[in-house]
């Protein structure tokens, strides 16, 4: 997050509550050689859902409190953090730069607007603006993300984040 003095002065916006749209999962495709995999339950999709909107609400109030502890619980044992300028990042990084600041919240509150969820099985992957605003102002500082999730061992791990070009998320898909 940029210091308060370097982010952009947009204007006060309303940031939607942090609500995700659901999709419905894809269709199953069949592999090559072997029998096509079962359709989707809708109620574990559902499950799988609230899930991973409860893992990225944790997320966000790991940054905004810097708490390692919280951000451990949600992160891949091998995640990475990719950059805008093309680096990347570490759960180790993320977790060691957590608990430098670990007692001192930030000067900022976090929100998410448009969240769209999209399971393919074992993977998902979440796309919605971050909204940081200076506590006290209405200066914000937006932030389109992708995060990728997989799930071990019955338990929904961010393994990606990465920024994704400026502009509104392209809209879900008709089904």
């Amino acid at each position: 997050m940029p210091s308060a003095a370097a982010m952009p002065s947009l204007g006060a916006t309303a940031a939607r509550p942090f609500l995700g749209q659901a999709t419905a999962p894809p269709a199953a495709v069949p592999k090559p050689g072997g029998p096509a995999p079962a359709a989707p339950n809708s109620e574990s999709a559902s499950q799988d859902l609230d899930h991973l909107r409860h893992k990225e609400a944790d997320y966000l109030r790991a940054e905004m409190e810097n708490n390692p502890a919280l951000a451990g619980s949600v992160l891949a044992e091998d995640y990475v953090g990719i950059r805008a300028d093309g680096t990347s990042t570490t759960r180790a990084e993320v977790l060691q730069n957590l608990s430098a600041h670990q007692g001192s919240p930030e000067p900022y509150t976090i929100g998410a607007a448009d969240m769209r969820e999209y399971l393919f099985g074992d993977t998902a992957c979440v796309t919605y603006t971050k909204i940081y605003t200076v506590t006290g102002r209405t200066q914000t500082y937006r932030e389109n993300l992708l995060h990728v999730f997989t799930k071990r061992k019955g338990e929904w791990r961010l393994q990606v984040s990465s920024p994704l070009p400026q502009g509104k998320p392209a809209a879900a898909p008709k089904r």
